[in-house]
């Protein structure tokens, strides 16, 4: 399947978020809240989908007009509006998934949506979190990483017991290097090039690029 699918939430997607990480040609899914937000920033809306308890009547009368599909479920129910679209999405065929706005200011939400990074990548699922000043994925194999002049820092903490790195262009470079879980070795690197390369010989490693 060609197009990327954008799940955007409520959570810090600004608009200098959306234009730089959406192309029309996109599938677009308005999680909740984030429908709303893609429609006041005159993006169409492939999927609606969500509880819809955080926007207003007048605001679910908008979406309801708006989306080409709409997909509502009760507040009660056993996961988050943002796993619910990424079940929807992955049983549509996506497997290559950005989203926007899943950091925000509860704790509780932002830690459970990067443990879902790690859920559905041991799935096939490859998903990237970006909000105003992040850019979070999972690696387990090798990756040549562009310079983005978005983000100063590049960051590599272990998922597993312990993962075996090599680092190749940055400005601490690491060759078949242990990295233990919960070390804070690999904190606050940075590209030296146009490009890197991060290998991952054994294990899960989460890569966060941040701006400062």
């Amino acid at each position: 399947m060609k197009q990327k699918c954008i799940l955007v939430t409520n959570g810090n997607s600004s608009v200098t978020t959306l234009k730089y990480n959406i192309n029309p040609r996109d599938y677009l899914v308005g999680v909740d809240k984030g429908a709303i937000v893609l429609l006041t920033n005159h993006y169409s809306l492939s999927l609606a989908i969500g509880d819809f308890d955080s926007v207003t009547q007048k605001e679910f009368k908008l979406i309801k007009q708006k989306a080409k599909e709409l997909i509502a479920f009760k507040k009660e129910k056993d996961y988050t509006d943002t796993e619910l679209a990424l079940h929807t999405v992955i049983e549509k065929g996506y497997r290559d998934i950005v989203i926007l706005g899943a950091i925000g200011t509860r704790l509780d939400h932002t830690l459970v949506n990067i443990l879902l990074l790690e859920k559905y990548q041991k799935h096939g699922v490859q998903i990237t979190i970006i909000d105003n000043n992040n850019e979070i994925e999972i690696i387990n194999n090798k990756k040549v990483i562009n310079k983005n002049k978005l983000y100063k820092y590049t960051s590599f903490l272990s998922l597993t017991d312990y993962s075996i790195i090599s680092l190749v262009g940055f400005k601490y470079p690491l060759k078949n290097k242990k990295i233990s879980r919960g070390q804070t070795l690999c904190l606050s690197n940075e590209l030296k090039n146009r490009q890197g390369m991060i290998e991952v010989k054994r294990g899960r490693i989460l890569m966060v690029k941040s701006k400062d």
